[in-house]
């Protein structure tokens, strides 16, 4: 669990087989999100938090030139979340 050893925020990302079949995509997923709240986290406001990500839905397995759709979702997620003031 983690996004960066200085920032007090903690991620836990849960993507259950059921919804993601195949390990490769489970992990793929899990990383690109992990990724993306990285690279967002000096605009959103998240402190010191602990936060769960949890996949409720299943997910169509992709090639890898089909990831950044993944990758689009996840921005759009995370564009719901507060903004820093």
């Amino acid at each position: 669990m983690g996004v960066d050893a200085n920032s007090g925020l903690r991620l836990g990302v849960l993507v259950p087989k059921r919804f993601v079949r195949r390990a490769v995509d489970r992990n793929a997923l899990k990383r690109l999100f992990r990724d993306a709240v990285r690279r967002e986290s000096t605009t959103l406001s998240l402190g010191d938090a602990d936060m769960l990500v949890r996949v409720t839905v299943p997910v169509k397995s992709m090639g890898p030139a089909d990831r950044s759709v993944w990758w689009e979702e996840i921005q759009q997620l995370l564009r719901k979340l507060p903004a820093k003031s």
